[in-house]
C-alpha cells in the first residue's frame, strides 16, 4: 500500500503515546495558580490537572471563597485566595490559568503577564481585536507565553488529521467544509454585542481556530445569517491564502453539539473528523484504474471513543498537557495569542460581511 500506510497511523508515536498507560518521565513541573473556579473551570478543566504529571496545582483563586476552597481541596491545591494579586505576590508560580468572562481574561491576562507569569486563558481572550492585540503586545514585551483554550486543535483526531493533510500523498488542501451546531447562545449578550457577534466569539472561535490549524490562513469571506427566537444560523464561503476554497456552517439553535472538519487535497485524498473523535481517511486508490465506475472507498478509520482517562471531551487534557510541556521546554505553545488574534480577524470579517452584505477581505 502506497501513501500513508496503516502502520503509519496505528504504529505511529501518536497512537503509541495515546494508547499507553505509562506515565511519562517528568523533566520538571509547572507551578500553576488557577484563577476562576466557576462551573466550566470546575467541570472541564480542573479534573484534567491530576492527570498531568507536569502540572503542580499550587493555589486556586475565586471571588467566592467557598469556590476557591472547594477546588483547592478537591483537586490537590495547597492554598486558596479571593484576591489574585495576593496569590501571585505570595506564591512562587510559573504560570496561571485564567477562566471566566472575556473581560476578565483580558484584564487579568495582561496583569499576570506583566507580573512575569505565563498565561493559559479560556476563549475568547477578548471581545475584540484591540483587546487581543494588547495581550499579544504585553506577551512579546515581557517575554512570557500566552495560550488560548481553543481545544479542538488539541483533540487527538485533529492532530492525526493535521499529519495526514501535511503528507506528500495528500497534497495541497483544495477544499474545506466545517460545521458547528450548538444549543446556544440564543440571545445576544450586551457586553459582547449583537447575536451574531455573541455567537461568533463564544462558539465560532472554535471551528475557525481549528480550520486555520488544518488548512491555513483565510484571505476572504462572504457570509450570511438568519437570526430568530431559536438562535442564529451563519453560513460563510471562504477563500484561503493557500488557494483552497470552502464553507463554514454555524448555528446556536441545535438541540445538541455536533462538529465536522473535512479537508480534501489535490492528491485525490480527503480526511474527515466528526465530533472531535471520529476520523476517516479516504484514500486516492478508490478510483485508480477504474475509469467510469466506482469501487467501495478504501478508508482508514480511527475513533478515540467516548471517554479518555475519565474525561468525556477530547482536547481538554491534551491542551493543558501541551501548555505544561511547552513551558518546561521553553517553547511557545500553539493556540497562541497570535493564533487567537488571527482567528478573531476571521470572525470579524464574517461579522462585517453579514452586516454589509458584501465580501470581506483579510
Amino acid at each position: 500500500m502506497s501513501g500513508i500506510e496503516l502502520d503509519y497511523l496505528y504504529g505511529s508515536p501518536l497512537f503509541r503515546e495515546w494508547g499507553s498507560s505509562r506515565r511519562l518521565e517528568v523533566e520538571g513541573r509547572v507551578r500553576l495558580g488557577f484563577i476562576g473556579c466557576g462551573n466550566h473551570a470546575t467541570t472541564m478543566l480542573f479534573p484534567c490537572l491530576p492527570m498531568i504529571p507536569e502540572v503542580e496545582l499550587v493555589a486556586t483563586c475565586d471571588l467566592v471563597e467557598e469556590r476557591a476552597r472547594r477546588n483547592c481541596r478537591r483537586f490537590g491545591g495547597l492554598r486558596w485566595y479571593t484576591d489574585y494579586r495576593k496569590m501571585i505576590e505570595e506564591e512562587q508560580l510559573d504560570a496561571v490559568a485564567v477562566v471566566g468572562p472575556p473581560k476578565m481574561h483580558t484584564e487579568l491576562g495582561v496583569a499576570c503577564l506583566e507580573a512575569g507569569l505565563h498565561v493559559f486563558m479560556e476563549k475568547p481572550p477578548s471581545v475584540d481585536l484591540e483587546g487581543i492585540g494588547r495581550l499579544c503586545e504585553v506577551a512579546k514585551r515581557t517575554g512570557k507565553y500566552g495560550m488560548v483554550a481553543t481545544m479542538w486543535r488539541h483533540a487527538q483526531a485533529h492532530k492525526i488529521a493535521k499529519k495526514i493533510i501535511g503528507s506528500p500523498e495528500f497534497g495541497r488542501p483544495v477544499l474545506f467544509q466545517g460545521a458547528f451546531f450548538t444549543p446556544g447562545p440564543r440571545r445576544a449578550i450586551p457586553e459582547l454585542g449583537d447575536l451574531e457577534w455573541t455567537y461568533l466569539v463564544q462558539q465560532g472561535i472554535h471551528p475557525v481556530d481549528c480550520m486555520r490549524f488544518l488548512v491555513g490562513d483565510v484571505s476572504e469571506v462572504y457570509a450570511f445569517s438568519e437570526a430568530g427566537k431559536a438562535g442564529v444560523a451563519i453560513s460563510a464561503s471562504l477563500g484561503f491564502r493557500g488557494g483552497a476554497v470552502g464553507s463554514l456552517s454555524l448555528t446556536g439553535s441545535s438541540p445538541s453539539v455536533e462538529t465536522l472538519m473535512y479537508v480534501a487535497g489535490e492528491g485525490g485524498e480527503s480526511v474527515r473528523v466528526y465530533n472531535l473523535q471520529f476520523l476517516q481517511y479516504l484514500r486516492a486508490e478508490s478510483w485508480a484504474g477504474t475509469p467510469g465506475k466506482y469501487e467501495d472507498l478504501p478508508s482508514l478509520r480511527w475513533s478515540q471513543g467516548d471517554c479518555y482517562k475519565g474525561h468525556g471531551r477530547p482536547g481538554y487534557v491534551e491542551e493543558l498537557t501541551h501548555f505544561a510541556r511547552c513551558l518546561i521546554r521553553g517553547e511557545q505553545p500553539h493556540a497562541s495569542l497570535d493564533d487567537a488574534y488571527e482567528a478573531m480577524r476571521v470572525l470579524q470579517a464574517i461579522h462585517e460581511s453579514i452586516k454589509e452584505g458584501t465580501k470581506a477581505g483579510l
